[in-house]
């Protein structure tokens, strides 16, 4: 189809727009791939003007403005003195768009701002898709309703550091600052609040601020992210092995205290969410009666692609139009079918044939190990580019002095493939994302796996889905559609490009999911632990009815206050009570071992004795099998004979934390347990990042609690009194234990920049500064003005 009969269609699509039988939506992607066909033609002043009109009929201005980035702004401006009737109708359309001098909407995300009224309840839940802008437009709420104090709830750590420093570093967020809002991230930051707050927290770190210091203030507005994860179901389809995960309770229990305040304002979001029809007959309630019961009120925006997507399917075909350029996938007359021939083939007519700026590709992988196997491979085939500026050598110089050189995170980097999954560093991954996105220089290729999809922006054109699977299991429409999301970013491209390779990555997107639900409002979900308290009675049933009031006597029996027994919410009570009643049980000889502990964990140690009999006070509400297997005790193999260690496995790979930090752990694992290189930075990582930081901080967490409550009654003292555990806590929680340290740590930082923020004395931190290398020094440098208060 050439230019004039595309022109033609476009017309024809305005046309049926405006006879209403096109819906919105649909002429946004209609108009969006014609400015993505257009962008490199020559543009007369009367094509300038009929594209001036297309973005603002579409709603969304901003594409004019890329395509005057595309060609050259100056050869996009208008005459003020020849500015027709259309394109003045045009720009003072925009103008209604503009939320200050800094702040462009969209037509729909400004539809969604004016729902916003002073004087009035304002909750809705929005699902959209993930080039909607749906962050951006909470700002622009929290800016018309000028807020006081808002809680701002995000999935991952990262993602609570990228809006932290979003907010402190980006022009257009100056409005923040200049009007005076205080930034928190810590649930138990010394900082002082202000007369006007944000708090950035992850659904768990606001928890433990509710637990520590937060019943006291008032908040005028919540915003709570990537908002499916309240439905476990809808995120795993693995029936069979369905189960309660944390991260859906702690997502369910902090809206349910957000929302014990009446007043508050609030915004729900989430990509691509689905939702019952009432007239289907596997209409499930429970959602629906969970937005009646807190006035919350839908908008659902998920067809609404403001970055198109085109997608192509590849199998076996000799010869495949992609994205505009014909691949052939035969060699010396043989037709290359293999999945990583096709992906070589593939990624060699990209370079070849695409412009440098439409070059960026992101890989998906449905496992670590698959991800670091398709990276070695790229990397053999010698077709990525290899990034060349004194940065990136700094940065290389610094991983192989810090770490194995053999590590194929750095042997991919040095040839020019980005590895990226969640155990990988922070701080390296937050690196590798950079590179990416840089736009001369930088990394081509991006391995990756889902954590692609944990809000990570990336200037990715295209997106390779090698895989239909997550981990072991089907990927879900929504997994699919939000990992397609990922190719083409807004401002950057008008439309994505995304490709399956040899799996139904196609298919998956297109079936049905089923609805999201809400486990507290159906009642014919079981429902146990924390959820007895955030379930109504009408919705508990007979048998939840009964627990809870269980539950109660026995809290009432024991004398544990509502105090007491409400920290760490994601325990069950009756979790709580098991634990209480095993240290109340425990002999002298095993609480002087816990006193030993405590002793030992001030020092940043641990003793194994004492380890050992926490390990076996927690171990009957442990009901997760990998966490469980940690917990017994290790044995290996001698002269062919099975010995027995006499501590737990967790307990050694503890001790090497505690003892040489990350590394030390790693050594462990490379010389004592014979891991390659690979294996051990995964498994150490996934220890340090995942179970110290989550796991075990939560056991921890409510042992500690208990212990200490137990001893002040036994001893009449205030629970605050008591020596506990919080040292320890504090260090797998953060790794840092200063405010400054902590933020530092979230952020993703090398060790000895987070070493410099914890030291107590001005020499120690010269002395650390004075060890940096140069990429240490570059970062500190970089990111000092987000930790230093």
């Amino acid at each position: 189809m050439d230019r004039v009969e595309r022109t033609v269609d476009i017309a024809k699509a305005v046309n049926a727009y405006n006879l209403a039988t096109i819906s919105d939506f649909e002429l946004v992607n209609k108009i969006c791939s014609y400015f993505d066909y257009v962008k490199n033609f020559d543009l007369s002043q009367a094509d300038k003007s009929f594209m001036l009109y297309l973005a603002n009929k579409a709603g969304i201005p901003h594409y004019f403005d890329m395509l005057a980035k595309t060609q050259e702004y100056e050869d996009l401006l208008f005459e003020e003195a020849t500015i027709n009737a259309s394109e003045f109708a045009a720009f003072l359309c925009e103008t209604s768009l503009y939320t200050d001098e800094k702040s462009k909407l969209h037509r729909y995300q400004k539809e969604i701002l004016n729902l916003f009224i002073h004087g009035q309840l304002n909750r809705y839940f929005l699902s959209a898709s993930t080039s909607f802008g749906k962050t951006h437009l909470t700002y622009e709420v929290i800016k018309k309703m000028k807020y006081k104090n808002i809680i701002l709830i995000f999935p991952t750590v990262a993602l609570l550091t990228e809006n932290l420093s979003r907010l402190k570093e980006k022009d257009n967020y100056s409005y923040f600052a200049e009007n005076g809002y205080a930034l928190h991230t810590l649930s138990d930051g010394k900082e002082e609040y202000g007369e006007k707050n944000i708090f950035i927290f992850t659904p768990e770190r606001y928890l433990s601020f509710l637990d520590k210091k937060g019943s006291g203030i008032k908040i005028d507005f919540v915003f709570v992210d990537e908002v499916y994860k309240i439905d476990n179901e809808y995120m795993d389809n693995d029936q069979e092995e369905l189960k309660e995960h944390d991260r859906d309770l702690a997502y369910r229990m902090a809206i349910y205290y957000a929302l014990l305040s009446k007043n508050v304002d609030l915004m729900l979001a989430g990509p691509y969410i689905t939702f019952y029809d009432k007239l289907d007959s596997t209409y499930n309630e429970s959602f629906d009666l969970f937005l009646s019961n807190y006035n919350i009120k839908l908008i659902d925006k998920n067809d609404y692609e403001i970055v198109g997507k085109e997608l192509t399917v590849v199998k076996s075909k000799k010869k495949q139009v992609i994205d505009g350029i014909t691949v052939d996938f035969t060699e010396d007359g043989k037709n290359i079918t293999s999945k990583p021939g096709r992906l070589r083939i593939l990624l060699s007519n990209f370079l070849k044939n695409k412009p440098e700026k439409e070059h960026k590709t992101i890989v998906y992988c449905s496992t670590k190990v698959t991800v670091e196997n398709y990276a070695n491979s790229i990397l053999s085939w010698q077709i990525a580019k290899h990034p060349n500026d004194e940065g990136f050598n700094l940065f290389i110089d610094h991983l192989e002095r810090v770490y194995n050189e053999e590590w194929c995170v750095i042997k991919a980097l040095k040839g020019g493939v980005g590895i990226h999954h969640g155990v990988v560093p922070k701080y390296i991954q937050k690196e590798i994302i950079k590179l990416f996105n840089t736009k001369e220089g930088g990394l081509t290729f991006l391995v990756c796996t889902t954590t692609i999809t944990e809000g990570v922006n990336t200037s990715a054109k295209n997106l390779i889905a090698l895989f239909d699977r997550k981990g072991s299991k089907p990927l879900k429409a929504f997994d699919a559609k939000n990992i397609a999301g990922r190719a083409g970013r807004f401002m950057e491209h008008f439309q994505g490009s995304v490709i399956s390779i040899q799996n139904d990555f196609d298919k998956v997107i297109d079936s049905a999911d089923g609805g999201i639900k809400h486990k507290n409002f159906d009642v014919l979900v079981p429902k146990n632990g924390a959820d007895l308290d955030m379930t109504e009675d009408v919705y508990l049933g007979e048998q939840g009815l009964q627990k809870k009031k269980q539950v109660k006597t026995m809290q009432e029996d024991r004398g544990i206050p509502d105090e007491i027994i409400q920290l760490f919410k994601t325990i069950s009570k009756e979790d709580k009570i098991t634990i209480y009643d095993r240290i109340k049980n425990l002999g002298y000889q095993e609480l002087s071992k816990i006193q030993g502990l405590i002793q030992k964990t001030m020092q940043n140690q641990i003793d194994f004795d004492g380890f050992q009999v926490f390990i076996e006070t927690i171990k009957p509400i442990v009901r997760d099998k990998n966490f469980l297997h940690l917990l017994d005790k290790s044995s290996y193999n001698l002269n062919d004979e099975f010995v027995q260690k006499d501590y737990s496995r967790i307990t050694y790979t503890l001790y090497f934390y505690l003892k040489d930090g990350f590394n030390g752990l790693l050594t462990y694992r490379l010389d004592t347990l014979n891991e390659d290189v690979d294996t051990a930075m995964r498994k150490a990582s996934e220890l340090v990042y995942n179970t110290f930081k989550y796991q075990l901080v939560k056991y921890l967490g409510v042992f500690n609690t208990m212990y200490k409550y137990y001893i002040s009654k036994r001893d009449s003292e205030f629970f605050d009194d008591v020596s506990g555990l919080d040292r320890l806590l504090t260090k797998l929680e953060y790794n840092a234990f200063t405010d400054q340290a902590k933020i530092a740590s979230d952020y993703g930082v090398p060790q000895r920049i987070i070493d410099y923020y914890d030291a107590k004395s001005v020499s120690s931190k010269d002395k650390i500064k004075n060890s940096f290398d140069s990429y240490e020094n570059h970062v500190f440098n970089e990111t000092r003005k987000l930790f230093e208060i």
